[in-house]
């Protein structure tokens, strides 16, 4: 019965075999290392064009923050100016109870 099945194969060395499977695979291989370089060639060119989507996208994120920046900046002004104000009212408090006693 083992030998019906075998019936039109022809049997190769392990190292006919793997020599057929390197020569199939090396180029591939090949193929995608070479992809893949020129894929990120391409992304670091891409990085530094100003009318991408993605420059675009990232401009607008840093102009995002800086105005949250600024935002915060004149919050902590206007916190320090009150806390100056509160400061001078406590003193006129102060005085003015003690002239009263």
């Amino acid at each position: 019965m083992a030998d019906m099945s075998l019936r039109g194969a022809t049997c190769i060395s392990r190292a006919h075999l793997d020599s057929i499977r390197s020569k199939v695979l090396e180029p591939h291989d090949d193929y995608n290392t070479e992809r893949l370089r020129l894929k990120a060639l391409s992304d670091e060119r891409a990085s530094k064009w100003p009318n991408t989507l993605q420059a675009g996208r990232a401009r607008k994120e840093r102009a995002r923050l800086e105005r949250a920046a600024a935002e915060e900046n004149e919050r902590i002004e206007a916190d320090a100016l009150e806390a100056t104000l509160q400061a001078e009212n406590r003193r006129g408090q102060i005085e003015r109870a003690n002239k009263g006693l």
